[in-house]
């Protein structure tokens, strides 16, 4: 059981500088790392275009994709700005590059949903994708939970709490349904590209896992509270954004792929538990 921290507590560590990326990733390797995986991207998008695979699909999953999956542009663009904030008020260089690729992932992301709402316009231009995006994101009562999660995690200040509920809640949960379930669905309607597109930008999520988890480790192995702290805020935001994935997931359902709010909030929470066992997982073990 982990034991509740005062409210007086706040994140901390006596050296920060202590923190290590596990991948050890600098602009060099992150960049060509990044390289491949969107040689890979850009291969599939070649395959699919030259198969015409934009003009065969369904009109259910053209809905889907106008109402639950052009609009998250949005989405990406308040984890954008949440990672940016973390790595401008990091404490650490290494922290900030760390969370600096973070943002690089989600701008990554942002470009391919903005390339597919693209070729969706030239190949469906009487369905007008992209156009009222704005307003879906803004006045689709779906959506709205994740916009009030989105927006209120933006206006966080404390640099440990934006960090824990960006890293350990709020991606995470978004991730798993917007890459993996939304995956689900893609492939259950024919749509093998946007499937595959975002199985391999869900890489980069299971990335920030592993960086957000080894910082975490350095501030507990340091000062053991700030496991606690974590806890907290994990648990007090959990619910809602739970519930505010879920919410959203309904726009992707069709005939073909009904994302269960069951296995969708499922899903989801599993992604958040994942990150909070990587904490413990080895902390009591020896250096080296």
């Amino acid at each position: 059981m982990v034991r509740r921290a005062p409210q007086r507590f706040t994140f901390r560590c006596s050296d920060w500088n202590a923190f290590r990326d596990p991948d050890m990733l600098v602009y060099r390797t992150y960049v060509r790392t990044q390289d491949a995986a969107e040689t890979y991207v850009d291969g599939v998008i070649d395959d699919h275009e030259a198969r015409g695979s934009y003009g065969r699909l369904s009109a259910d999953w053209l809905t889907a994709l106008g109402k639950g999956y052009t609009p998250f542009r949005f989405v990406g663009h308040g984890l954008l700005m949440a990672a940016t904030y973390v790595m401008s008020m990091a404490p650490s260089s290494y922290i900030s590059n760390a969370i600096g690729f973070q943002a690089g992932d989600e701008l990554r992301r942002i470009q391919r949903i903005a390339y597919q709402t693209r070729q969706l316009q030239l190949h469906h231009p009487d369905r007008e994708f992209g156009v009222h995006d704005r307003r879906t994101w803004e006045q689709e009562p779906a959506l709205q939970p994740l916009r009030k999660a989105v927006e209120s995690h933006l206006v966080e200040r404390d640099w440990g709490r934006s960090f824990v509920g960006l890293c350990f809640l709020l991606k995470p949960a978004v991730d798993a349904v917007f890459n993996l379930r939304l995956a689900e669905a893609a492939a259950a309607n024919g749509d093998e590209l946007t499937s595959a597109m975002h199985r391999n930008l869900h890489r980069d999520t299971v990335r920030s896992r592993r960086w957000s988890v080894a910082l975490a480790r350095t501030a507990i192995a340091d000062e053991p509270a700030n496991r606690a702290l974590i806890q907290d805020w994990v648990d007090g935001a959990r619910e809602s954004v739970l519930a505010a994935v879920v919410d959203a997931s309904a726009l992707l359902s069709t005939p073909a792929f009904d994302l269960d709010p069951g296995e969708t909030r499922g899903a989801a929470e599993e992604a958040v538990e994942a990150g909070l066992r990587g904490i413990d997982d080895g902390m009591d073990e020896p250096e080296g």
